[in-house]
């Protein structure tokens, strides 16, 4: 699946969600854009939080992939009363980092997973949103999807016309 009319110019991006999973409308943060959302299609409102991926290309930046994840994590942290990190840890390699963050929502335990990555000079996140109840469930379907991650720069136009 990949983000129609959402992907800049000079990158694209595929996935292959989980069964049953769609596109949804997501709005972009201030410091980036979201290159693509999924969620399962059918969700009843009494299940509660609908697991969600989030993909996201962040400003260009000079930071470093620790330093960019250093900072997802205190932006995590300062959201409010109850935030928590769990686990960071490497993602594939020296590369990229995972993040594992939990907050209370109402009589609900939210936990996000993000997966970062530099593209060039800009931070990729992927950011799985999933209640406690559903984590060991629906997780492995996420991360199998995140797994299935494909970056590719097109070829320049010049490239093109040679």
């Amino acid at each position: 699946m990949e983000g129609p009319g959402m992907t800049p110019p000079d990158l694209d991006i595929h996935v292959e969600p989980p069964p049953g999973w769609a596109q949804i409308q997501q709005e972009p943060d201030d410091d980036g854009s979201v290159l693509l959302a999924i969620a399962p299609q059918s969700w009843a409102e009494e299940l509660g939080l609908r697991p969600n991926l989030v993909i996201g290309l962040g400003a260009p930046t000079q930071e470093s992939v620790r330093a960019v994840a250093t900072q997802t994590a205190a932006t995590l942290l300062a959201m409010g009363p109850g935030h928590r990190m769990i686990a960071w840890d490497l993602w594939q390699d020296d590369a990229g980092r995972r993040l594992l963050s939990t907050w209370p929502s109402g009589d609900a335990l939210v936990c996000t997973t993000t997966w970062l990555r530099l593209e060039g000079d800009r931070p990729l996140s992927l950011t799985a949103t999933v209640d406690s109840d559903r984590y060991l469930r629906v997780m492995p379907l996420i991360s199998a999807c995140v797994d299935s991650l494909r970056v590719q720069r097109p070829p320049s136009p010049e490239a093109k016309n040679a």
